[in-house]
């Protein structure tokens, strides 16, 4: 670890473990929620599942987060020859 480099707390968790106890969902949830940006840090987003959370710190979860895959899409364009 480079020297310049924060110390986490000694209480912090995984942020995927604290999403996953919070929501609550399974932890790969959890990390499928911090990987499309859905979850945010003291009002920052972060994507990192490994990134150490302290217990002082928010999490929260937005609540239009969705894990449903999107429907696929078929766009026909049209234009005179």
């Amino acid at each position: 670890m480079p020297s310049n480099a924060p110390t986490p707390a000694p209480d912090a968790v995984r942020l995927s473990k604290r999403v996953a106890a919070q929501v609550p969902c399974s932890r790969s949830d959890a990390e499928r929620y911090i990987d499309g940006g859905w979850v945010r840090v003291d009002g920052l987003v972060v994507d990192e599942p490994q990134a150490r959370v302290a217990p002082h710190q928010s999490v929260t979860l937005d609540p239009e987060a969705s894990l449903l895959a999107l429907a696929p899409l078929t766009v026909l364009l049209h234009q005179a020859a």
